[in-house]
């Protein structure tokens, strides 16, 4: 059984025009139209999902500006591959948008700039996982004041892995304390023009179907799911509807 599906979508990955059950058949797809199109991999498990991830305003810097390319959690589902939203969360740390670009503070910016943003509390951009890594520990190499030195199987240099989450040692140590992590890839970040409310955001929860949804055959109750629009960021990511999905006429 197929267990990957294949989306093929506008440059932004905005729309979906086709859903197919293979590469080969997506690319055909496209190779028949006239423009530019991507082709998005989507595990069958991971179908209608994407993540929404909660990140601290000094890392959501980072990655705005492109310093910052892994994302280090103790757990994350090691096979997605898919978009992954990012909500800047709140604290006395504050991240604008400004005329001047991105600001970093703890002490707020008054009116030294124009046209200023605060991004706290807010869904800034996303970007493509292309691959999630298992860390391990580099049992080849001791960090010069103890604790572990980490690697993954494509990061296995553990100075350019602390490099491109933009951790130092003692920061990796003390979150990961030896046990396993995983790196998350970023790639095709995309930043909003408007930052999106947490509320423009939802799950599915299964409900119990109202009578008129009773299948007429055989009197079963169908499947029903009602929205539940978010209230509160998640701890550290969850599950959230894909928009583009509910949106696709071809299901």
């Amino acid at each position: 059984m197929n267990t990957t599906k294949y989306f093929v979508t506008d440059q932004n990955s905005c729309c979906i025009f086709k859903v197919c059950d293979t590469y080969e058949l997506a690319k055909k797809y496209v190779d028949e139209l006239d423009g530019d199109y991507l082709i998005e991999p989507v595990l069958l498990k991971y179908f209608g999902k994407v993540i929404l991830i909660s990140i601290r305003p000094e890392w959501v810097y980072k990655i705005l500006k492109g310093e910052k390319t892994l994302e280090i959690r103790k757990l994350f589902p090691k096979d997605y591959v898919g978009w992954v939203f990012i909500y800047c969360t709140k604290g006395k740390t504050e991240l604008y948008y400004t005329d001047k670009g991105y600001v970093l503070t703890d002490l707020g910016i008054g009116s030294y700039y124009k046209n200023t943003k605060l991004l706290n509390g807010l869904v800034v951009a996303k970007f493509w996982c292309d691959k999630v890594e298992e860390i391990k520990i580099d049992k080849g190499v001791m960090w010069r004041f103890g604790g572990h030195m980490y690697i993954t199987d494509s990061v296995y240099d553990a100075t350019k892995l602390l490099r491109y989450s933009c951790l130092e040692q003692y920061q990796l140590e003390n979150y990961l304390q030896g046990k396993t992590g995983y790196a998350i890839h970023i790639s095709k970040l995309e930043v909003f023009d408007r930052p999106r409310e947490l509320c423009e955001f939802h799950t599915n929860i299964k409900k119990e179907p109202p009578e008129e949804l009773l299948c007429p055959e055989c009197g079963k109750p169908m499947e029903y799911y009602e929205y539940k629009y978010l209230t509160k960021a998640p701890q550290s990511w969850q599950f959230i509807e894909d928009e583009r999905v509910e949106h696709y006429e071809g299901l």
